[in-house]
């Protein structure tokens, strides 16, 4: 890393004799979803989720490491996802407020790495991600001697998998008694009205794949549509999943498969309808096929609504705008267990459920059954 660094030392001088119109006031830039934000605005939204607060770490900051600081994150904001900039201004923040400091030096390090122990450990990983790339850049406030000391520490990553090991009842993966509960009580909350089709689909979804609340809220019509292989002269029913946590992704640039039960199946295709039919009635105009294959499959109805024109509906298909929040993903999980009654054959208590303890179920059963996920191609290129 140091011999990298060392090399674009000539590009990272340009650099500093430019930042002073990187950060001219009012400067706009965009983020990699697409969304503009002013360089000296406190607040900057990155995408339909994530809205980052600069000015808590710029105003605690020195002016030169401010400038250095905030002119990295424009970086990062239009190169990186918006949750991995996110995470940066979040542990970055921890650093410098755990240490009291008001710029990057050694002895902070240190003092900080001190601070932590092997649960917390990889938020040093992260600021050093950041610095690293501060550096690279060459913007104001981090010197060789700190990139020279990072380089040399070992920094263990975040305990992964720890819950699943230890069977743990209310972080761990589900049992298959606990799952069958909770999508029997998914079931349930539609039947008695408690949650729409489009709560029933996102459950069903989160609870069959194990993928995150990202993936779910990004995912359109056209994940869903008919499309099916071939396999031993069986018709396969495949649902096509955005991707997430990929380093420069953009918004639905890859994908995973997976194939589908009849149930749910079923219920996504009653879903699709339904989105189809919403949109069409709020904007009061019938959409060709390739608009209903654009729509979110779980759409942001207000957000519908507030379309000025069907000029700004159709270039907000190919952006997130449209579609759900992560939140709403996740409320309707628990939404699910409450209104259900959903218990826990470990604890007695209400499940307690997350994206991610659903996560963990479908990796431990797919290790144990030996499985894989298909490519990732997108369905519509096939």
């Amino acid at each position: 890393m140091t011999k990298t660094v060392r090399e674009s030392s000539s590009s990272r001088a340009g650099d500093r004799d430019s930042l002073d119109d990187r950060l001219t006031p009012g400067r706009e830039y965009q983020s990699l979803y697409g969304y503009t934000f002013a360089v000296d605005s406190p607040r900057w939204e990155l995408s339909k989720s994530v809205t980052i607060n600069v000015g808590s770490v710029a105003e605690r900051l020195q002016p030169r490491s401010a400038q250095g600081f905030v002119a990295t994150l424009v970086h990062m904001a239009r190169t990186h996802s918006a949750h991995h900039t996110s995470n940066c201004v979040d542990r970055f923040l921890h650093f410098i407020e755990r240490c009291g400091c008001d710029e990057v030096t050694t002895a902070a390090l240190i003092n900080y790495r001190s601070t932590l122990d092997r649960s917390n450990e990889w938020y040093m990983g992260v600021v050093r991600l950041l610095i690293y790339k501060w550096f690279e850049l060459g913007y104001p406030g981090i010197e060789e001697p700190i990139v020279d000391l990072l380089n040399g520490w070992s920094l263990k990553g975040n305990i992964k998998g720890d819950a699943i090991k230890r069977r743990n009842p209310t972080a761990g993966d589900l049992t298959e008694n606990e799952l069958a509960a909770f999508n029997e009580g998914a079931a349930r909350a539609f039947e008695n009205g408690c949650v729409t089709i489009t709560g029933l689909a996102m459950a069903l979804l989160i609870s069959g794949s194990g993928r995150r609340p990202k993936q779910i809220s990004h995912m359109k019509v056209m994940d869903v549509g008919i499309y099916s292989h071939k396999n031993n002269g069986e018709l396969l029913r495949l649902i096509q999943i955005p991707r997430a946590k990929l380093l420069g992704s953009i918004f639905r640039d890859r994908f995973n498969t997976f194939e589908a039960s009849d149930e749910l199946w079923a219920v996504l295709q009653a879903q699709r309808k339904k989105c189809i039919r919403d949109a069409e009635l709020i904007l009061g105009h019938a959409l060709q096929m390739r608009e209903q294959q654009l729509l979110p499959l779980f759409p942001d109805i207000d957000a519908l609504r507030a379309c000025a024109s069907f000029d700004e509906f159709q270039s907000l298909l190919l952006t997130d705008r449209l579609h759900c929040s992560e939140r709403s993903v996740n409320d309707v999980l628990k939404k699910v267990v409450e209104t259900s009654g959903c218990y826990s054959e470990r604890t007695g208590e209400l499940l307690c459920v997350t994206s991610r303890r659903f996560r963990y179920t479908t990796g431990t059963r797919a290790a144990r059954q030996g499985t894989r996920s298909r490519p990732s191609t997108p369905l519509s290129a096939r």
